[in-house]
């Protein structure tokens, strides 16, 4: 009797071992992130924009969560143009933008931007050289982005 249960202690050792040595260890393959980010509100030098532009800014990251590429829609005339798509990349909290051989650097002013974001502001410098844009377009812009 003494034997049998010895026997068996042993067995179910074994399976236990053996089940847990089954057990699926392997994390799954990360995958790209795309966030999406609508504007809520947006200045230029401290005034309200009434009404707010329409425009989306859709960021995606790569498996590792690095910057990747980006596509912005909405209101043509939106200033200042980070274009329509391309490429942007994120040193500290200045984001540039690159779309064919034009790059536009933008400060982020409060949030984050990466593949967790949920909301975040930008702001940067637009003058009277930038994108050859009339004097009333000169200025500073902040958007005010969020899922």
């Amino acid at each position: 009797m003494n034997h049998s249960k010895k026997l068996l202690s042993l067995l179910a050792f074994f399976l236990l071992v053996a089940l847990v040595g089954c057990k699926d260890d392997d994390d799954p393959e990360p995958e790209p992130v795309s966030i999406t980010l609508t504007l809520q509100s947006a200045t230029l030098d401290g005034e309200s924009f009434d009404p707010t532009p329409d425009y989306t800014l859709v960021v995606t990251f790569d498996k590792d969560g690095n910057p990747d590429t980006y596509t912005a829609s909405g209101s043509a005339t939106y200033q200042p143009s980070i274009g329509t798509s391309g490429t942007f990349s994120i040193t500290g909290s200045v984001v540039t933008f690159t779309s064919g051989s034009d790059t536009r650097d933008v400060t982020i002013s409060s949030g984050t931007l990466n593949n967790e974001t949920v909301s975040v502001s930008l702001q940067w410098e637009l003058t009277k050289l930038d994108d050859e844009v009339p004097a009333d377009d000169a200025g500073t812009y902040v958007y005010n982005m969020a899922k």
